[in-house]
C-alpha cells in the first residue's frame, strides 16, 4: 500500500517511531492508525489524487514526490540537487537545501512522519484505489499533524502524573529534569544543541503543576524502568533533603 509523509516536529516525529518498545519503527517504516480513530478517518476524508507534483503542499507529500527528495531532486522535480543515496533518510539540513531554504539551526527542528494510507477509499459514493501519487489537502495536512501533536502532549501529561506517582510511592521527590530526561529516552527524542524542547516540555510541566494542575485521568498504563527506576543518587538526595527539613524545623521550635 501506498505511503504519504507528513512533515511534523522532530520530536513528534520520534514519539511516533517509539511508541512501541518492540516493534520500534525506522524512518522509512509507516506508521499505521487503527480503522476509525480521527487520525485514521481525516486521512481516508482527505485523501486526493495530485498527479503534478508542483500542486502538492509542503505538509504532506505523495510517495511518488517523496522519491524525488530521496534521489536529491526538489519536491517539484526536475534537476538534481543533491548526490545521495535514496536508500538513507534525509537530514534537516538536505530537506532545507531541497525546499529551496537556507538551513537555520535556531529555527525548529522538524520531520516528515511516513503514513501508511488505506488501499481504497469512497469518493462520491463509489471506491476508488489509491496510488503513489494520493496525497492530503494542505488544511487536513495541518489537522492530521495537529491531532499528532495532541496526542504526544497527551502522552506526556500522562507520563508526568505517573512518575509524580511512582516517586511518592517510592518516597523520594524527583526533580522535574530528571523526569523529562526520562521521557525523551523513553521514547527516544533527539534534543538540540541549545535544548529548546526540554525548555519548552519543562515550561509545560510547570505550568500544569504549578498552577491549573490540569492533567488528564490516566490513559495509558507506563511499564517502563526509565518510569519507576530509583537511583542511589535519589535516595541520597532524598535523604540530604530531609534533613534539611527536619533541622528547619528544629530550628522552628526553638
Amino acid at each position: 500500500m501506498p505511503n504519504i509523509y507528513l512533515r511534523v516536529p522532530l520530536y513528534v516525529a520520534a514519539f511516533y517511531r517509539h511508541r512501541d518498545d518492540d516493534h520500534p519503527l525506522g524512518e522509512f517504516d509507516p506508521v499505521e492508525f487503527a480503522a476509525f480513530t480521527h487520525e485514521a478517518i481525516v486521512i481516508a476524508s482527505s485523501l486526493m489524487l495530485v498527479a503534478n507534483p508542483s500542486e502538492q503542499s509542503s505538509l504532506c507529500y505523495s510517495q511518488r514526490v517523496w522519491q524525488n527528495i530521496l534521489n536529491g531532486k526538489p519536491p517539484k522535480g526536475g534537476k538534481r540537487l543533491l548526490q545521495r543515496d535514496p536508500k538513507e533518510w534525509p537530514s534537516l539540513q538536505e530537506l532545507c537545501t531541497l525546499h529551496g531554504r537556507a538551513f537555520n539551526d535556531r529555527e525548529p527542528a522538524f520531520d516528515y512522519l511516513c503514513i501508511r494510507i488505506p488501499r481504497e477509499i469512497p469518493f462520491n459514493g463509489e471506491i476508488r484505489k489509491t496510488n503513489a501519487s494520493y496525497t492530503l489537502h494542505f488544511e487536513s495536512a495541518r489537522k492530521l499533524a495537529s491531532l499528532l501533536r495532541n496526542e504526544f502532549y497527551h502522552t506526556f501529561a500522562d507520563w508526568c502524573i505517573q512518575d509524580r506517582r511512582s516517586s511518592n510511592m517510592a518516597g523520594i521527590k524527583r526533580d522535574r529534569g530528571e523526569m523529562l530526561e526520562r521521557f525523551l529516552t523513553q521514547y527516544d527524542i533527539p534534543v538540540s544543541a541549545d535544548g529548546r524542547e526540554k525548555d519548552s516540555l519543562r515550561r509545560m510541566a510547570n505550568r500544569w503543576f504549578e498552577k491549573a494542575m490540569i492533567l488528564p485521568n490516566d490513559r495509558l498504563n507506563f511499564n517502563s524502568d526509565y518510569l519507576t527506576h530509583v537511583t542511589e543518587e535519589e535516595i541520597a538526595k532524598e535523604k540530604r533533603r530531609r534533613k534539611r527539613m527536619k533541622v528547619k524545623d528544629d530550628l522552628k521550635k526553638i
